[in-house]
């Protein structure tokens, strides 16, 4: 499905993870514009779900306002693929597990999800309950492709697998 705005333009160097042969993970100029409510709202104590290609966690280290970030992450070979970059740095921590099963002994300020493979109507319940697992009340809980994934389920978008 290519939507509206997220063409990729003639000459761009394309980065992409496939799995089975799909992207799962690209740095498009609309992947990377996705991300900067979150990079703009992320201070203090930040978790990310998904490490991805590493783009959030570089800006947020030019932060001065962030003081940690906690990356979960359960692909141990996304970890080790841009992982490595990040590992050793004293304000971030990339915690090998599933998001659904992350218990964290500390809240967040900043949290942004970040754990699908594209952008579909089925996501949003999910982004709803990770959304709700983060929330405090009072701190900043975003998640990629939310506003997409509301419009595809309410125009009536459904994938049917074949």
């Amino acid at each position: 499905l290519l939507m509206e705005g997220r063409q990729i333009p003639m000459g761009y160097r394309l980065i992409s993870l496939l799995r089975d042969k799909v992207c799962i993970m690209s740095n498009t100029p609309a992947e990377i514009l996705d991300h900067e409510p979150f990079l703009k709202a992320a201070k203090g104590d930040v978790l990310i779900a998904g490490l991805g290609f590493g783009m959030c966690v570089s800006a947020l280290l030019e932060k001065e306002e962030v003081s940690s970030i906690t990356v979960v992450e359960m692909s141990n070979d996304v970890i080790r693929l841009t992982g490595g970059a990040y590992i050793h740095h004293p304000k971030v921590s990339i915690i090998n597990t599933d998001i659904h099963l992350y218990e964290p002994d500390r809240t967040f300020d900043t949290v942004w999800l970040d754990i699908w493979d594209d952008i579909c109507p089925e996501n949003f319940e999910e982004i709803a309950q990770l959304e709700n697992k983060f929330h405090t009340g009072d701190n900043w809980v975003g998640a990629w492709s939310k506003a997409e994934a509301l419009t595809a389920m309410h125009s009536g978008f459904r994938i049917i697998e074949i």
